[in-house]
């Protein structure tokens, strides 16, 4: 006689897209010298989830005063810790953040995906794994520094000062975050106040892999909070990806600011103005190169001309001689080298 069988059992483990296993605070407060800390004007401001509007966590609002005690802990570690540390043993802390972040890569994608609205593919395939990735490439950099700058002394700056934008907001922070501990900076890092949870995830990443305290310091914030960290008189080096205008107004606010204090200068915070003669047979003008905070370490400002600048390749950018021989017309340079012919003919001989 036939047995009956049991039902199969259907109940299916969670998708790697579901937000089942994605664990969010109520609220998130700042991250400042290792701890989290309330802000001190208590404001807080909500994250939503674009694609439903639904809350998805409170967030603390850093003023003035908070973005000032970040950047005292970070000049605190820069001194006592991560600058006297041997590159090697920093590489090993950047190496194990690359580790945990790739662990925790399927709960960072869906966070990712909540909080901006990207698609998982793109947050999963693309954006989590290239953020691990890059904190392994600048672990192996770390104590390989010297190499890339051959007969050359390096150095870290000290405090950096970091905005990052919302379209890539793990991705922009790993940009930022770990070419700056391989060279042996501290970060204070403020997020766009849209997308601020991988940030902050990140952040509880940083104290499981038990990073020392103060070394990276993360404060979320609207435009007023960015302000204060690219404005602040102890930031030596500011790292902004956004809109144009406002780089502008950074960098206008900077160089005012070195017109303003011209012996209060730290290495790489404010504008350093140098001279450099051109070499033999490439112009008798001097050119002038500027050292400003940014992205781009070394910007080469292109020469006057005529009180204004122009961009290298333009025709005006080139020497004067050689302008005013690319005007002439073709009948005109006949002449012009005829007559320079003459003059070299009649020119008397010296004997020898």
């Amino acid at each position: 006689m036939a047995t009956k069988k049991n039902a199969l059992d259907w109940t299916l483990a969670p998708a790697p897209e579901s937000k089942d296993h994605v664990k969010l605070d109520a609220q998130y407060e700042l991250f400042i010298n290792g701890k989290w800390v309330k802000p001190k004007s208590g404001k807080y401001f909500d994250t939503i989830n674009p694609a439903n509007e639904q809350k998805l966590a409170r967030i603390a609002e850093a003023g003035e005063a908070d973005v000032d005690a970040a950047v005292k802990a970070a000049r605190k570690a820069y001194d006592t810790v991560w600058s006297k540390m041997p590159a090697a043993e920093r590489a090993k802390y950047i190496y194990r953040i690359a580790r945990l972040l790739q662990e925790k890569a399927r709960e960072f994608a869906v966070v990712e995906s909540m909080d901006g609205g990207k698609a998982i593919r793109e947050s999963r395939d693309v954006d989590i794994p290239l953020a691990a990735a890059h904190f392994f490439y600048y672990a192996g950099w770390a104590d390989k520094l010297h190499y890339a700058f051959p007969g050359k002394s390096v150095s870290p700056l000290g405090v950096a000062g970091q905005v990052i934008p919302w379209n890539f907001p793990l991705l922009m922070a790993a940009w930022k975050l770990a070419p700056a501990l391989a060279c042996g900076n501290t970060v204070v890092l403020k997020p766009a106040e849209t997308t601020p949870l991988t940030a902050l995830k990140l952040a509880e990443l940083l104290q499981e892999a038990e990073l020392p305290d103060g070394i990276v310091n993360i404060v979320t914030g609207a435009g007023a909070t960015g302000a204060a960290v690219v404005n602040h008189p102890d930031v030596n080096k500011v790292a902004f990806t956004g809109s144009t205008g406002v780089g502008k107004l950074i960098q206008r606010h900077r160089r005012h600011r070195q017109e303003a204090h011209p012996r209060a200068r730290r290495q790489g915070g404010q504008h350093r103005l140098r001279r450099r003669h051109h070499r033999p047979g490439r112009g008798r003008h001097r050119q002038r190169h500027l050292l400003q905070p940014g992205p781009r370490v070394l910007r080469r400002q292109p020469p006057l001309r005529g009180g204004r600048r122009v961009r290298r390749g333009h025709p005006q950018a080139q020497a004067p001689h050689a302008l005013a021989r690319r005007r002439r017309s073709a009948g005109q340079e006949h002449r012009h080298r005829r007559h320079q012919h003459a003059r070299s003919s009649s020119a008397p001989s010296t004997a020898t």
